[in-house]
């Protein structure tokens, strides 16, 4: 008897990635956020203590969710630290140590944070005279004053709107797509900020958006220490998304 809940358990999480595979990622992106959504939190509801996902895709990405990596910082975070360093010179005095250091990295114990991460940071560069964090209605940006911003551009889309990804190809920007249902609020803000500090763009433009501002809200201070940043509105006004 004492194994029946797990053994549902199994049989439950192994029909939400099924229906996630093959049924939810067919619906329009609006439904599929908030089905998502409501699956994740009647499973968390039925095993509070087996869940310990903190978003519905990492849920469905693989075993119960963040579940902890233990053994040394990996060599990245370390990288991270440095970079950091250059920016806080306070961080430098920590050096080698292991536990000092994880405090100020990415939740790298948290495999799918990291491995979204990562893979995010992997198709960003250094050297970016402007990056743009968007999402929402890339037509309401307006045509020109996308095009006219300072190159290169990166943009990062919270939604991975298709429009988007076709409108950055279209004006030769990198384009990452980094969705709101693949990381809960805190862990979105912190990959989307340190992304942002990793690529240090000269300017970073942001639109209103729900994710967005909390990021803006939360790490505005260290994020203004690498770059001019500003609404997107305001920069367009004032025209200085030019080159």
């Amino acid at each position: 008897m004492s194994e029946h809940p797990a053994i549902v358990y199994r049989l439950i999480r192994s029909a939400y990635r099924w229906s996630d595979r093959t049924v939810v990622q067919r619906l329009p992106a609006p439904w599929r956020e908030r089905l998502q959504a409501l699956l994740f939190a009647l499973a968390r509801r039925a095993f509070p203590a087996r869940i310990s996902a903190r978003s519905p895709r990492e849920f469905a990405a693989g075993s119960a969710g963040g579940q902890p990596v233990r053994g040394p910082l990996p060599a990245w975070a370390r990288a991270e630290v440095r970079a950091l360093a250059a920016i806080e010179p306070q961080l430098a005095v920590l050096g080698a140590d292991d536990a000092a250091l994880e405090h100020y990295v990415i939740p790298w114990d948290m495999r799918y944070v990291g491995q979204r991460y990562a893979a995010a940071r992997r198709q960003l560069r250094a050297g970016y005279a402007c990056m743009l964090l968007m999402g929402g209605d890339v037509d309401a940006l307006g045509v020109e004053p996308l095009a006219a911003c300072a190159r290169p551009l990166a943009i990062i889309d919270v939604d991975d709107a298709p429009a988007t990804a076709q409108r950055a190809r279209a004006i030769g920007a990198d384009y990452v797509a980094l969705p709101a249902g693949d990381l809960d609020l805190n862990d979105h803000c912190a990959v989307l900020a340190r992304l942002a500090l990793q690529c240090a763009p000269r300017q970073l433009l942001h639109v209103a958006h729900p994710v967005l501002d909390a990021c803006i809200r939360r790490h505005g201070v260290a994020l203004a220490s690498v770059a001019a940043v500003a609404p997107w509105w305001a920069a367009a006004d004032q025209h200085t998304v030019a080159p």
